[in-house]
């Protein structure tokens, strides 16, 4: 099922997944410009995924959980089973919430798709326009990637 509904909701990473003084801890630097190697791309991506992954308790200081090592593992599935979509000058934001999901976010125009991969599920987050209106649905098959990606970049 689909839900559709305005929100006021601000998927910026700052306020979703780390603070700033976690995220320079545990992020690796991201420059939007700079073009890189689409292998050292997927390399990096799978590293910072690694890198969340082994993320304390507590380690937003609002209590949350560890990243569960299912949903680490299945972040780096999606990304290897699907490495065209993570090839691109579009470098996604890697983090976790305070549920111990793997998030997975490209910002694109007024566009963010966020994939909130668990460890039974994976819940896709598409925000857009300057009223910042909101879909989630559960990512139901690998089929649906491409026409998230396509979505992204539509103008």
């Amino acid at each position: 099922m689909t839900l559709l509904f305005d929100a006021t909701i601000n998927l910026n990473p700052e306020n979703i997944c780390f603070p700033p003084e976690i995220r320079r801890i545990y992020r690796l630097p991201k420059d939007a410009s700079q073009t890189v190697n689409s292998s050292i791309l997927h390399e990096t991506i799978l590293a910072e995924i690694d890198t969340v992954g082994k993320l304390p308790e507590n380690w937003d200081g609002y209590g949350s959980a560890v990243p569960d090592p299912i949903s680490v593992k299945s972040a780096k599935l999606l990304i290897g089973l699907n490495p065209q979509l993570f090839q691109s000058d579009f470098r996604p934001e890697i983090s976790a919430d305070g549920e111990g999901r793997v998030i997975i976010e490209w910002y694109h125009q007024s566009k963010t798709l966020a994939l909130f991969v668990g460890a039974q599920e994976t819940i896709v987050v598409q925000s857009w326009g300057p009223n910042d209106k909101t879909e989630d649905s559960l990512l139901s098959s690998q089929d649906k990637l491409p026409k998230l990606w396509d979505w992204l970049f539509r103008r």
